[in-house]
């Protein structure tokens, strides 16, 4: 559902990686200048949370018993209807303890876990509707996570040989309670636009069309036979039960729902949220909570459209012959090679030595627009981390190096890695805020074309377009779903700054499909650019790339308005003083008027490029 928590974590471009084995931690140093009382609160928050859900607790923990974690009922989900209203009633708990405590009594980093939590545990109790919750949206299927989730699941004891059939045997209950759910919601007039519904039918489509050779069972089949846990009998008769209960119960399933869901065609908004009975509300909300800010919409709108304008004519500023080279690296894992050794020679700082692989994973598990996701280990043991790749969606060796440089280095397995070196309070990483998560991966991803790896004017090249598509993205979803913006209005817009229209079809019908899946990494991206292009401007010669990095990284995930915060404090520290915000503000509620003046280029032309929609984890995940 709409949980702010984090739930069902395996797959996920920002996943869960920690320390060794320290339960309640906050550093050392403060430790004395805090409150007990606090940490024992989030302690107990993190127990609460894993002995709540089975897959949650499964993927952030290796060995929960250690932790003093009791297993919770082994079921992929429960009723949507008691998880939306226990949902509201977690959170308002966990505000009213969180909201007892004096905040000055807090350490510094207590009142960034405080912080960050409050809004967590807000945005969960606001974002908790009935009406909104939608379980098959193609950016939100629950049938393409769930098949994810499964063929992610790790065995690491005999007993989650006898979980994992378990977990299957219930999720044909389960799939039909979502489904009762979404028809209620459907029947009231709540439901996906039938673009965006032929896209959740193709996804089912891909997953039911492979029986025997289903993800699910191949991958199964995989484990038990590499596993030293079963004997081979056991191997035998686990291998069957999965394989009868996949063909048997689990495809039926998701193809009825398939069929059940088309019967609600043209009961949705077909122009998005906007004109739907308190859609720009929860648009809103969404939106807000997946770009990790609380700012209003038209500011959103009025920082992208300034990005989008600068990008445009740097674009239009570079020669003909700009972004002909690519890397020179033949696969996955050279890349990933060169990019874990390189970056504390280009302003990261370092972080403990990990082990990963590069795997490929089968186009069926996940939706169309996916090139790859990172793989948490769980937070008691870090050592091995997996990067997924779809290779089938992969174009070119640079776009391979740009994907990597996002999953691995030094983007989010380098990010949880560094936070949770710091020992956090472990409910931080029970948290999702993706503006932050997807926006410093898009930040990674962008230097690390500069790293020496093509010419200066080729990685200029990579990085303005990348910048480009994803701002881009993350304003035309705020028009069209925030501001009722026709096709007309967004191809309007793309004249206005330089950019040819002809990709306005293509993003007005991305944005009624995928809602908001494109904020987190186009306005994160712009936010952490537009705090580093200040702080160099503020302190000029005394800018220090790694130390600014720092001060991102050091709190972990927030929101990007306490990420600003905290830059501002270290520009100030170090004797600048950062801009002021003077933007002017435009109506979100208002239809788009052209207002840009002259095209900055004129004759510009971008080929939109939907990279990396990268399956998210805030609330979205299977048992939500």
């Amino acid at each position: 559902m709409t949980d702010r928590l984090k739930k069902v974590i395996c797959m996920m471009s920002a996943a869960l990686l920690c320390v060794p084995a320290v339960f309640v931690p906050v550093k050392a140093e403060e430790t004395a200048q805090g409150n007990s009382d606090f940490d024992a609160l989030l302690q107990q928050d993190f127990i609460n949370t894993m002995e709540d859900d089975y897959l949650t607790m499964h993927f952030t923990l290796k060995d929960p018993e250690s932790m003093g974690i009791v297993k919770p009922e082994v079921t992929v989900g429960k009723d949507p209807h008691t998880e939306i209203t226990k949902a509201k009633s977690e959170a308002e708990d966990m505000l009213a303890k969180l909201k007892a405590f004096d905040y000055d009594s807090l350490s510094t980093t207590q009142q960034h876990d405080y912080d960050a939590l409050v809004y967590a545990y807000t945005d969960q109790l606001n974002r908790s509707d009935e009406n909104y919750d939608w379980l098959f949206t193609p950016g939100n299927n629950l049938i393409t996570n769930l098949s994810t989730n499964l063929t992610e699941f790790i065995f690491y004891t005999r007993e989650d040989f006898d979980d994992y059939v378990t977990l299957l045997q219930s999720v044909q209950s389960y799939l039909a309670a979502c489904l009762s759910f979404t028809e209620e919601q459907a029947e009231a007039g709540y439901f996906m636009s039938d673009k965006a519904l032929e896209e959740t039918e193709s996804q089912i489509a891909s997953f039911v069309a492979k029986t025997q050779d289903n993800p699910i069972i191949v991958d199964f089949n995989d484990d038990a036979d590499a596993s030293q846990l079963l004997t081979d009998g056991e191997r035998v008769d686990l291998k069957t039960q999965v394989s009868d209960i996949v063909i048997n119960q689990i495809i039926p399933s998701c193809q009825m729902i398939a069929d059940k869901l088309n019967g609600y065609k043209g009961k949705g908004g077909q122009t998005g949220y906007y004109d739907m009975d308190g859609g720009l509300d929860y648009y809103t909300l969404d939106e807000q909570n997946t770009a990790s800010t609380s700012k209003p919409l038209d500011d959103q709108f009025d920082e992208l459209d300034s990005f989008i304008q600068d990008t445009v004519s740097q674009l239009a500023s570079l020669g003909s012959n700009a972004g002909n080279g690519t890397v020179n690296f033949t696969d996955a894992n050279k890349i990933l090679s060169y990019l874990s050794s390189e970056e504390t020679n280009y302003g990261f700082p370092a972080i403990p030595d990990v082990t990963y692989t590069a795997d490929s994973l089968d186009p069926s598990v996940v939706s169309g627009n996916v090139l790859a996701y990172y793989v948490s280990a769980p937070v008691d043991d870090y050592s091995n981390n997996v990067i997924k790749i779809n290779d089938s969606n992969i174009s070119d060796l640079n776009e391979l190096y740009g994907t990597l440089a996002h999953e691995g280095y030094p983007g989010h397995l380098y990010q949880h890695v560094y936070y949770l070196a710091t020992n956090p309070n472990l409910i931080r990483e029970a948290c999702s805020f993706l503006g932050y998560t997807e926006g410093w991966a898009m930040y990674a991803e962008v230097h690390a074309y500069s790293w020496n790896v093509l010419s200066d004017s080729d990685a200029t090249y990579q990085q303005v377009t990348t910048e480009l598509n994803y701002a881009l993205c993350a304003l035309a979803d705020i028009g069209v779903n925030g501001m009722g913006w026709s096709q007309d209005d967004l191809s309007d817009y793309l004249s206005s700054v330089g950019l040819n229209t002809q990709a306005a079809s293509s993003l007005y019908e991305q944005c009624l499909i995928y809602p908001t899946d494109y904020n987190s990494y186009g306005y994160g991206l712009v936010r952490l650019v537009t705090l580093e292009n200040e702080a160099r401007e503020a302190l000029g010669d005394d800018f220090e790339l790694e130390e600014f990095n720092k001060v991102i990284l050091d709190n972990g995930p927030r929101t990007l308005d306490s990420v600003e915060d905290d830059v501002t404090a270290w520009v100030e520290a170090n004797g600048g003083t950062m801009k002021s915000d003077s933007k002017t503000s435009k109506s979100a509620s208002s239809s788009f008027s052209p207002v840009y003046g002259v095209a900055i280029a004129a004759g510009a032309a971008l080929i939109i490029v939907f990279v990396v929609l990268k399956k998210k984890h805030n609330g979205k995940g299977l048992a939500e």
